[in-house]
């Protein structure tokens, strides 16, 4: 097949976008919000255009991206569809009509378990989409990289543009290291002090001590299948659209967490963290990597309060914002000496031992307030928001609604 080479190229420079989830209000998050409680259009509309400048944009400039919408957010449906103009979305309503069987009961386990299931969703739309038989082109609808991300998380910086391979790096996590002020450095000729952060790896995770746990095979170390910054993954199309299995497996996933890692309370942290580090083994193959740091390039959107925005954004000078295992810690074609890689654990591998500058600039934010959210041409969003309208990689016309699980594909 002399065309293979040019739609391996084309799948290997494409990139899915896919957001899911639920979005909550500025005063409650997601999880405690009550099922009939409508989610914040202002707080999603922020988290959208912050998304849109960071990611989706300078993304699109390197390679096709396509967007795909789940949400369990009905009273939003419009304004998502509108706005993101997605390849194909799906929205859902949740109720009080599931409950765990009692021998599976955990803390959280209902709330837990509607999570699981909207990320099923939203990998199905994405696979679904790309097997599609009326499509005259199948090479346009392949992925070589998939972003699973919330609707609610809101972007203070660009997410740098990286790709996931079934041969390389299947999978990017964000960094989650551990800041704190240090002693400031020399004063500049103007009197003040450059602001010092130290950089180290968490210690603790949930309570759990990551350096002075025991390994055993009756006991899964609790660290190493916690994912604590669970807000969104890169990876290949093969690794996002198993995910699924933490929802189909879903009590296979609660009785680990519960008999193996001897925990409580179910949650994603958990169902990521098994999925990626048991089943598939991805750290001890030196197949994770990391790219952006919570907080500070990106952060939940409810932390970005409308009635105090943050005046500045800051970064540390110094600190890389993505980081690959070596070929020194590669034991072999498939294994990896995870273990001796300080902070490969706890989503902070970086050796940074002498504090780092912080160095801070205005911050240019521009939420929108309640009651301005939605405009009143619905089309017209990205105008609202400073940019011109954009008409998406996706043929856009004729709606083909699913009346089966309530998918709805924009154009074919």
């Amino acid at each position: 097949d002399i065309e293979a080479p040019a739609r391996r190229m084309a799948q290997a420079d494409a990139t899915a976008l896919v957001l899911y989830g639920r979005v909550g209000t500025y005063a409650h998050r997601a999880a405690d919000t009550p099922a009939h409680a409508q989610g914040s259009l202002a707080l999603w509309r922020n988290c959208a255009d912050s998304i849109w400048r960071n990611v989706v944009a300078p993304w699109r400039s390197a390679g096709r991206l396509d967007v795909f919408v789940q949400s369990w957010n009905p009273e939003l449906e419009s304004d998502m569809d509108a706005y993101w103009k997605p390849a194909a979305s799906w929205h859902g309503v949740q109720n009080s009509s599931f409950r765990c069987p009692a021998g599976s009961a955990m803390g959280y386990c209902e709330r837990t378990w509607w999570a699981m299931l909207g990320m099923r969703h939203a990998v199905e739309l994405r696979a679904e989409w790309a097997r599609a038989e009326s499509s005259s082109d199948a090479a346009a609808r392949l992925h070589g990289t998939v972003i699973m991300m919330r609707h609610d998380l809101f972007w203070f910086n660009e997410l740098p543009i990286v790709r996931a391979s079934p041969s390389g790096i299947r999978l990017w996590l964000p960094f989650n290291c551990q800041t704190r002020e240090a002693t400031p450095a020399s004063p500049h000729s103007s009197g003040s002090a450059t602001p010092m952060t130290s950089v180290a790896a968490a210690s603790a995770i949930f309570g759990h001590n990551c350096n002075a746990e025991g390994r055993s095979s009756e006991r899964l170390n609790f660290c190493d299948l916690t994912v604590e910054i669970d807000w969104f993954f890169i990876s290949d199309a093969e690794i996002a659209d198993g995910f699924a299995d933490t929802s189909l497996s879903y009590f296979n996933y609660t009785d680990s967490i519960k008999r193996r890692m001897r925990f409580k309370n179910s949650a994603p942290h958990f169902m990521w963290g098994l999925y990626f580090f048991s089943k598939h083994n991805l750290r001890e193959r030196c197949a994770v990597a990391y790219v952006a740091h919570s907080h500070s390039d990106f952060t939940l959107g409810r932390m970005v309060k409308l009635s105090t925005p943050p005046t500045e954004k800051c970064r540390i000078e110094g600190m890389p914002r993505q980081w690959v295992p070596s070929d020194s810690d590669r034991e072999g074609e498939h294994q990896c000496n995870a273990s001796a890689i300080s902070g490969y654990n706890t989503m902070c591998p970086l050796s940074i031992a002498s504090p780092l500058p912080k160095i801070c600039q205005p911050a240019e934010l521009h939420l929108v307030p309640d009651e301005v959210a939605r405009p009143s041409n619905a089309t017209n969003y990205h105008a609202v928001a400073g940019r011109a309208p954009h008409h998406g990689t996706s043929a856009r016309g004729r709606v083909r609604n699913h009346t089966r699980n309530g998918t709805r594909w924009h154009g074919d």
